[in-house]
């Protein structure tokens, strides 16, 4: 996909399910004549405006046209806007017209111009151009939607008690943005994860030039690299918080791409400028109600938790391979730097805070120091096998338990039939949950039942993920070339952000 999908999927999935029927609902209204009372650009515009939250002025003008309709006619406000018409600039026109032609302005100074109505103020002037008229009657329907009836004529009615003041009218607007905002806030994303999304998109439509999109493990690299450039941003000072936007950033369009197969069905096709999605996409979108879920979730909860089944340092080790899931296979080498350059930032950052001398930064810059990929790997290929082992142990306490009770055994899949070899992986751990007394304990067995499953799970992703990162090597110019190659460029992006000079 290109940039502008991706933006658009991953600002569908920060969008509650409350908000996504509002959008849906102001998007789908109909006019008296049976056609969208928006146009599908107005409806888009107004949805990019409400979730990148830049509506104020958009408030600003509602709250000024709402003043013009109270002021065109006795009916009130609500008349200009559910008038059972198309949203669009002649209908608007031609009703402000209307009205004027049968009774006049109520009040003095509102003056119709070509291009929209000026009010002149007591403090100023204002001006609604009738182009804007259809998205501003879009922002009436959503808070109308979300706010509420009540809650805005309360404020609009207030309004209108003393419209003569621009300053006023500004007050109102504020009022309703506040109660906008607050909706907002329990139904769309936060503004500083969201801004960092946009920083992301900005990015990848500079490197693309607006082509298609597919983020590896050098653009990774290539976004933080940009990013530590400039001296405000403080977003992505840390390697680590680069990816771990990545990280969300890619989950939030998985996530986007299912909300809009399923919450859109007529907006597919090849149109962009349409706001439609190309169908391509569908037959992966519609693969992904079996999110990943990571292993040590179930292992914390019981009855799992009651057992032991791994160490903190084993946890550690694996917890991002378990966190990021199918992103932890696509981009190995991404999570290899995290784990061996991030800790080594981590360090400097620490070291910074503590008034550390130049030449202690200097040295933990070098990265001399820094765990080489090679070794990484390795660690955890060896804790791939402490889990076969654990796996083992557990797998014949399950089997004690079943030929206690003359139950069939499903455990095959994990010793087959070398019991001898479970039972001498079980001798060796010693661990909580792992001894001969909890057999005819139904809730620790139950929690060796549960937990070997998610341990299953926890072997075959660090099993994939061993051999993706052990492929890095398969591929020119191999691990050892790319450790030296990322020494050299981290080290370099260290001395300028914590040397003497920084």
């Amino acid at each position: 996909m290109d940039a502008q999908d991706a933006r658009r999927h991953v600002i569908e999935a920060g969008l509650s399910n409350d908000l996504q029927i509002a959008f849906y609902n102001v998007a789908e209204a109909t006019a008296a004549d049976g056609e969208l009372m928006f146009s599908r650009g107005v409806s888009r515009d107004l949805a990019k405006s409400v979730t990148c939250r830049t509506y104020a002025s958009l408030v600003l003008q509602l709250c000024h046209l709402v003043n013009i309709a109270d002021a065109a006619g006795n009916e009130g406000w609500e008349v200009l806007f559910f008038s059972g018409g198309r949203a669009t600039s002649q209908t608007f026109r031609s009703l402000i017209g209307e009205r004027l032609i049968a009774r006049g302005w109520r009040r003095a100074g509102f003056t119709v111009t070509t291009k929209g109505i000026i009010t002149t103020y007591e403090d100023g002037e204002f001006q609604v151009p009738y182009s804007r008229m259809p998205i501003l009657a879009a922002l009436m329907y959503l808070m109308l939607e979300t706010v509420g009836f009540v809650e805005i004529d309360k404020i609009l009615s207030n309004m209108l008690k003393n419209p003569a003041r621009k300053k006023f009218i500004g007050k109102t607007a504020n009022s309703l943005s506040a109660r906008l905002y607050d909706y907002l806030g329990a139904h769309l994303r936060p503004v500083q994860e969201q801004a960092k999304f946009e920083q992301i998109v900005s990015f990848l439509k500079a490197e693309t030039d607006g082509d298609e999109v597919e983020i590896d493990d050098a653009m990774i690299l290539g976004f933080w690299q940009t990013q530590i450039q400039s001296i405000e941003n403080k977003d992505f000072r840390q390697y680590r918080s680069a990816l771990r936007a990545f990280v969300a950033f890619a989950q939030a369009i998985e996530s986007g791409r299912s909300k809009i197969a399923v919450a859109h069905p007529a907006a597919i096709g090849e149109d962009r400028a349409a706001g439609e999605i190309s169908p391509d996409i569908l037959p992966e979108d519609l693969e992904l109600e079996d999110d990943w879920k990571s292993p040590l979730i179930e292992l914390d909860s019981e009855p799992a938790s009651a057992i032991r089944f791994l160490n903190q340092q084993e946890r550690k080790d694996l917890a991002l391979i378990m966190d990021w899931g199918p992103l932890a296979l696509a981009w190995p080498l991404s999570l290899l730097r995290h784990e061996t350059f991030g800790f080594t930032q981590s360090r400097l950052t620490q070291a910074a805070r503590a008034g550390a001398s130049g030449a202690e930064i200097s040295l933990i810059a070098s990265c001399a120091d820094t765990e080489n990929f090679t070794t990484r790997i390795a660690r955890i290929s060896e804790l791939h096998s402490r889990i076969l082992e654990t796996l083992k142990a557990s797998a014949w306490i399950l089997r004690q338990e079943h030929r206690k009770q003359k139950a069939e055994n499903d455990d095959d899949r994990v010793i087959g039939n070398q019991d001898m070899e479970a039972r001498r992986a079980f001798k060796k751990l010693n661990r909580q949950g792992f001894s001969e007394d909890i057999l005819g304990v139904p809730e620790l067995v139950a929690g060796h039942r549960t937990g070997a499953t998610a341990m299953l799970r926890l072997r075959d992703q660090v099993d994939q993920w061993c051999n993706k990162a052990q492929s890095l090597d398969d591929a020119p110019p191999g691990l050892g070339k790319l450790f030296e190659n990322d020494t050299m460029c981290f080290r370099d992006e260290f001395n300028r952000l914590y040397g003497e000079s920084s």
